[in-house]
């Protein structure tokens, strides 16, 4: 298969776990309280309101990028403590669902459809390393939601001033190759875990 074909088949996977992983969390966000995304577009399955164009290119060329972010109002959130924690880990969860979702999809297709095997392969791939990077405890990731539920709103407030500076810091990582070197055994550990879990899925 031609290059060609091949970055085409990883950016309808880029699409395909960006658009479903963001609208998972836009609902969770309005089953919290906030219908900040939904105002947002971030129900949408339109991808241009879903991709960052450079973490997007990123992804096609390195294997490793990001989304938009999806605003939100934590204030709004019936519970804020609770909501931070349920709204920060529910990308991760729902990116790993589709990562054991496809495994299982390319483990019984195998080889005979080359095509759908190779899509069904970049999606679990590409959905592990979207779940792992949202849990970067660097603003504006999920991560960094996550970190903000245990500080004071003073803290906090400097905390998500980092996020002026995320892209700079994102693209010296990828360029330099420091984030695939911290990252790349995280994502091959975590996709063990969940293949083997399909394996005993499916047998």
């Amino acid at each position: 298969m031609d290059n060609l074909m091949e970055h085409v088949i990883v950016g309808i996977a880029v699409m395909f776990v960006i658009v479903a992983c963001r609208i998972f969390q836009a609902y969770v966000a309005l089953a919290l309280g906030d219908d900040t995304p939904k105002q947002k577009g971030a129900t949408s399955l339109n991808p241009a309101n879903h991709i960052d164009l450079m973490g997007f290119i990123c992804f096609i060329l390195f294997k490793f990028g990001w989304a938009k972010p999806i605003e939100i109002k934590m204030s709004n959130f019936k519970n804020r403590f609770w909501g931070k924690i349920i709204f920060s880990l529910s990308n991760a969860f729902m990116c790993f669902i589709i990562a054991l979702i496809s495994a299982i999809l390319y483990i019984k297709i195998g080889k005979d459809n080359e095509l759908l095997f190779l899509l069904f392969r970049d999606i679990f791939s590409i959905s592990i390393v979207f779940g792992i990077i949202g849990l970067i405890p660097l603003p504006p990731f999920d991560g960094a939601i996550f970190v903000s539920a245990f500080l004071s709103s003073d803290v906090e407030y400097e905390y998500f001033k980092l996020s002026n500076y995320t892209t700079l810091i994102l693209l010296a990582l990828i360029v330099t190759r420091t984030f695939g070197t911290f990252l790349s055994p995280i994502v091959t550990e975590v996709g063990k875990h969940i293949l083997n879990l399909a394996i005993m899925l499916v047998m």
